[in-house]
């Protein structure tokens, strides 16, 4: 128990040491503003090295003592029954594999990043979280809430050789790691879905061809004029259901001018590859003709005022097949999945692919800074990873109750289970086993559009503009004053030309120069 005490006040010594260093007053700029943030990130470095090495003693000092972590999850299992049998089975086998047990601590998607925002800034007992960029990861990274594991993840070989080098680069935020992706599709891609029913109604009867229609960039979204103006015809609820279909959006699977920005707000900024210029998204002229775009479609019928509504959901759309055309994020076995997700089949256009600085962010886990348990979180982590009977109870729950297995090997749901976890959102694509619901070489084709997808022009860039966090915040609340008008089409030109200058005078021409200056040194080193 000594060498356990002598560890912890190590750990404990160089904590403090830390803390004393870091101030809370006013925000610095400069030079001085730099070495305050890079001693602040050696300090939290030393940290994290010393609770591990703290954990380790005391693992090797206490035997076979379990360490128990606490984990967050992210909308898994609403029935707290069912959350404990899946905990305790959970624990039953890593506690013998790795000595290592979890709470588990559910949250509904809806409040999951408030949830976790509060408890880390209050410190709560959190030694394991699922992240992903739409949860505030980059905020709290610059909060130093999130453990840097740069120095760490390297002696976990199992789990970091569960994904290429190039993933664990991607999921870089200024060169340090502060996230471990779940290694899924590493790429973004977008394709715009329409249900396969109304598709063969509309060809049979108009003559329109859902399959042949051509859309290789955000340039050619006007290619479905025709088609919904025939599901209108057809007295179908909604035509056009705006989910993920942004000029941003589609821009990030490839535009053969434009490219997001990793690091900024990318609804107000893109980079011109013909210029090499960061621009403001509102004032390209691609953008500007999407929007006439989106502005006929409205005056047309095709979206809805009740897409403005605070309580609408597409929901009940996607299911009952009412739509005419939506967005939907590419995964490998797409049309297949998306028909499972929709519960209706359907036909789909896939618009390329990238790998992009934000592709690999969008699912994994973070480790609050001030844990100290991460050995026994990344442990936890190598496991679920690595071995497909411990992934296959995190994932699919109990076998015999939530899932049984078939003749094949195959994973069978239970109809009506509440363990709803996914391996998007878990671990490795290559470790749980398939279910009889997806095809038969589901892992493969992961394997091949992961290799296919282009890299971005601007890949290995992120944009580091926490020294401008008030303009930025002012930028993001004044532009989401307008994003659903623009979005669905349903604001005048002129009023759109407000928005413009409202949004530069948050603040837009002060971070649109220190963007660039950043662009302009990534660039000069390629």
């Amino acid at each position: 128990m000594r060498r356990k005490t002598m560890a912890t006040l190590l750990a404990a010594a160089i904590c403090a040491g830390t803390i004393s260093g870091c101030g809370t007053g006013s925000p610095q700029t400069g030079d001085t503003a730099n070495q305050t943030t890079a001693a602040a990130k050696a300090s939290q470095e030393e940290t994290a090295a010393a609770q591990n090495a703290a954990e380790t003693a005391a693992a090797e000092e206490e035997g076979n003592s379990p360490t128990d972590i606490s984990v967050f999850l992210y909308g898994v299992c609403p029935d707290t029954a069912k959350l404990k049998e899946v905990q305790d089975a959970i624990n039953a086998y890593s506690l013998e594999k790795i000595g290592v047990t979890v709470r588990l601590t559910n949250f509904d998607v809806s409040e999951y990043k408030d949830k976790l925002t509060i408890a880390l800034a209050a410190k709560e007992d959190v030694d394991l979280a699922f992240m992903a960029n739409y949860l505030g990861l980059e905020t709290l990274r610059d909060g130093d809430a999130l453990m840097d594991l740069t120095d760490l993840l390297p002696s976990y070989e199992g789990l970091y050789n569960t994904m290429p080098e190039l993933v664990w680069e991607s999921s870089e935020i200024q060169g340090r790691r502060y996230f471990i992706p779940n290694y899924k599709e590493t790429f973004i891609g977008y394709s715009i879905v329409t249900p396969a029913a109304l598709a063969d109604t509309i060809k049979d009867k108009y003559g329109i061809d859902f399959q042949a229609l051509e859309m290789n960039n955000a340039d050619d979204f006007g290619v479905y004029t025709e088609y919904l103006d025939a599901c209108l015809k057809e007295g179908v609820e909604m035509p056009y259901l705006p989910n993920l279909t942004s000029f941003v959006n589609l821009v990030q699977c490839g535009h053969p001018r434009y490219c997001v920005i990793p690091g900024t707000d990318t609804t107000t900024v893109l980079f011109d590859t013909e210029t090499n210029q960061a621009i403001m998204a509102l004032d390209s002229p691609a953008v500007q003709k999407y929007n006439d775009l989106m502005r006929e479609w409205y005056e047309k019928g095709y979206t809805k005022e009740e897409l403005l509504l605070s309580d609408f959901s597409a929901t009940p759309y996607l299911q009952a097949g009412t739509y005419g055309i939506t967005g939907w994020t590419t995964v490998p076995d797409n049309e297949n999945e998306c028909t499972k997700r929709y519960g209706v089949p359907v036909y789909l256009h896939e618009i390329g692919s990238a790998l992009t600085g934000d592709s690999a962010l969008g699912s994994g886990w973070s480790i609050p800074a001030y844990s100290e348990k991460s050995d026994a979180a990344l442990r936890w982590l190598q496991l679920l990873n690595t071995d497909t009977d411990f992934a296959d109870i995190f994932v699919y729950g109990i076998e015999g109750s939530d899932f049984n297995r078939t003749a094949d090997g195959l994973i069978e749901q239970t109809e009506g289970t509440v363990w709803s976890n996914s391996p998007w959102k878990a671990t490795n694509f290559m470790t749980p086993t398939l279910t009889v619901s997806d095809s038969p070489n589901k892992k493969e084709l992961y394997v091949e559009m992961n290799a296919k997808a282009e890299p971005a022009p601007l890949l290995g860039f992120r944009a580091d503009v926490s020294s401008l966090s008030a303009e930025t915040a002012a930028i993001s609340a004044k532009y989401s004053e307008y994003s659903k008008l623009i979005r669905y089409g349903m604001i005048s030109e002129e009023d759109l030309k407000t928005a413009v200058e409202e949004i530069r005078a948050c603040g837009f021409d002060t971070l649109l120069p220190e963007i660039q200056k950043q662009l302009d040194e990534f660039l000069a080193n390629q």
